[in-house]
C-alpha cells in the first residue's frame, strides 16, 4: 500500500509589482537632479543656496532609493506567500527568505488587515496560542483568510474534531 502525497494547494498568491513605487522614484529621482544643478547654478549666488540644493538633492535621493527599494524587493518574493500541505501551512518570511511551518489545528484566528493601510499592504495576520505571524504583499487577504477557514473545517472534519470558531 502506497501512502498518498500531500498535495500542495495554493492559499495566497502575492500580488503585483506596485508600478507607483517605480514611478514615484523616477519623479522624485528628476527632482533631485534639479535640486543638484540649481545647487550648481546657484554657486555664485552664495553658500546657503548651495547648502540648501545640495541637501535637498540628497533628501529626494534618498526617497527615490527608498520607493526603487519596495518596487525591487516587492518583485522578488515568490509568487505563493501561503500554501497548504495536507494539514499543514506554509507561510513566507519576510525577513527569513524562507516558509514557517504552522499546522492548521494549531491555528487560533486568522484576519486581514483592519485599517486602510494594512489592507492596501495586503496584510494577513495568523494567531496560534504561541505566536502571531503577518504575512504582506498578498494578492486577496480576505480571500487567503476564508480558503484557510475551509481548510481548517475540512481537517476538523477528517480528524474529527469538534466545531470551528474562527
Amino acid at each position: 500500500m502506497t501512502e498518498e502525497m500531500p498535495v500542495r494547494e495554493t492559499v495566497a498568491q502575492k500580488r503585483a509589482p506596485q508600478k507607483q513605487n517605480l514611478i514615484y522614484g523616477c519623479i522624485i529621482a528628476a527632482l533631485a537632479v534639479f535640486a543638484a544643478a540649481s545647487a550648481v547654478f546657484n554657486a555664485k549666488n552664495g553658500a546657503g543656496l548651495v547648502v540648501f540644493g545640495i541637501l535637498l538633492a540628497l533628501l529626494a535621493g534618498g526617497f527615490s532609493a527608498y520607493c526603487f527599494a519596495l518596487y525591487f524587493a516587492q518583485k522578488k518574493l515568490p509568487d505563493v506567500l501561503i500554501y497548504a500541505e495536507g494539514d499543514v501551512l506554509f507561510c513566507y518570511r519576510h525577513k527569513e527568505k524562507d516558509y514557517e511551518r504552522i499546522p492548521l489545528s494549531d491555528i487560533v484566528s486568522v484576519e486581514g488587515g483592519i485599517t486602510a493601510r494594512e489592507v492596501r499592504s495586503g496584510l494577513l495576520r495568523i494567531r496560534t496560542a504561541e505566536k502571531k505571524t503577518e504575512i504582506y504583499e498578498i494578492l486577496q487577504p480576505f480571500a487567503a483568510r476564508e480558503k484557510i477557514a475551509e481548510l481548517r473545517i475540512a481537517q476538523r472534519e477528517r480528524t474529527g474534531g469538534g466545531n470551528d470558531e474562527m
